[in-house]
């Protein structure tokens, strides 16, 4: 390969993987969401006494879901945020979403 090809495509290459390293919490694709994972993820945001966690649930034309989750202060501002898409729900964070498109977490 000539040296200027060899330099595009490791710039490219360079380029790509910071991208998807600055973008990976705002979107993660995967099969099936477990509560843990959702938990797990807003526990390790909290900042201070009295935060709050919010899952929003949108159902898909694809029959998918894409689950936004947040951080909120006590005073309603947004700490962090993340979106989930997936194919299914585990059987408890299906549980605790039945029935309702919101939800909020005491951290």
């Amino acid at each position: 390969m000539e040296p200027i090809s060899t330099t595009v495509l490791l710039r490219l290459a360079f380029h790509l993987v910071r991208f998807v390293i600055n973008n990976a919490d705002e979107i993660a694709k995967v099969f099936r969401l477990a509560w843990a994972t959702v938990t797990d993820w807003l526990t390790s945001r909290k900042v201070a006494v009295g935060d709050v966690g919010k899952l929003v649930k949108q159902q898909l034309d694809s029959g998918s879901y894409r689950i936004v989750g947040g951080v909120f202060s006590a005073s309603g501002q947004v700490r962090q945020q993340t979106t989930w898409e997936c194919t299914e729900l585990d059987e408890e964070l299906r549980r605790r979403l039945y029935g309702r498109s919101e939800l909020t977490i005491e951290l």
